[in-house]
Order: structure tokens, then C-alpha cells, then sequence
């Protein structure tokens, strides 16, 4: 759900490259597990508009934005990086914005602190493949010490120039 949601925010949210100078890693973390947060309460069988997912996520992101940075982008900015050129009347004016913020809040209690158990609680699908790569070089590492461990004098199997010469005296 949480990948279906970005997936579709990236949709909406039309200036991409400005979205990623002002949306920092720590932003997007807080934001699932707001969402994750807002899973785990709502009924499974709620429906909702089409946009739906479209004003979770920005509603998820604002909150985190505010939570973690004391400059981040106001509600009217939120409401202009929804706008798409040539598509009139498509995204979020600035009272919808403002609405959508405040009613996640409700539905999340007010709680917006995320802390390092939450990040490993809601982001562990996304956790999991770093872990895999890093536990799979570990390994690489130690079956590569192993070997250099195995061989004779620590030597790396270069053949010294001189072994095997004997040398005559006149």
C-alpha cells in the first residue's frame, strides 16, 4: 500500500526535481510510518475518492516537513507543486491542503514523533534488501579471510623469485 501510495503522488506532484530539494530522506521515512501509522487504524474495507492516496501522501508529507525542519515549504507552496501545466484545475488548491493536513492529524491522534523503533517497525519491507546486501558482502568478507587464513605464511601464492634456486659457492 505504502508503494502503491507514493506511486501515486509522484503523479500528482508535477515539479519533481524541486520536489526532491525540498522532500529530504528523513522526511520521506517519517511519512510511512505516518501511513503505516494510519494503516494500522483505519478499517481495512475504507473507501475512499480517487485522489485518496494522492491526499494521504501529501498530507503525510507536509506533517513530517514540519515535524522535522522549522523552514519547511508553507501550505501554499504544498498547494502549487500539486499544479500541472496545461491540465486547468488539476491538483490541490490551498484550503484542500489545509484540510487535508489537519484531518490526517486527527486520524493519526496528534502523534507525530517517530522514533528509531518506528522507522525499523514500518520501514522493514524497504530495510530488508539493504540488510540482505550488507549480511551477503559480510559474508563474501569472511569466506575471503578465511582463505587468506588457509594459506601457507599468509602468503598470497606468489611464488617468491629465489624459492627453489640454490646458490653455489666457488
Amino acid at each position: 500500500m505504502v508503494v502503491y501510495l507514493a506511486q501515486q503522488a509522484a503523479q500528482v506532484i508535477s515539479y519533481e526535481a524541486h520536489v526532491t530539494n525540498i522532500v529530504q530522506v528523513s522526511i520521506l521515512m517519517s511519512s510511512l510510518v505516518y501511513l503505516g501509522r494510519l494503516r494500522a487504524r483505519l478499517p481495512r474495507v475504507v473507501i475512499g475518492m480517487r485522489c485518496s492516496a494522492h491526499r494521504i501522501f501529501l498530507a503525510s508529507l507536509i506533517i513530517a516537513a514540519k515535524s522535522l525542519d522549522d523552514s519547511s515549504p508553507k501550505n501554499k507552496h504544498w498547494a502549487q507543486y500539486t499544479m500541472v501545466k496545461n491540465y486547468e484545475g488539476f491538483g490541490f488548491s490551498l484550503p484542500e491542503v489545509n484540510s487535508m493536513e489537519h484531518e490526517l492529524l486527527v486520524l493519526l491522534d496528534w502523534e507525530t514523533h517517530v522514533t528509531e523503533e518506528d522507522i525499523f517497525t514500518y520501514l522493514s519491507p524497504f530495510l530488508l534488501p539493504i540488510r540482505e546486501r550488507i549480511q551477503d558482502q559480510e559474508r563474501q568478507r569472511k569466506i575471503e579471510d578465511k582463505r587468506l587464513e588457509q594459506e601457507p605464511n599468509g602468503s598470497s601464492g606468489i611464488a617468491n623469485e629465489n624459492e627453489g634456486i640454490v646458490f653455489k659457492s666457488q
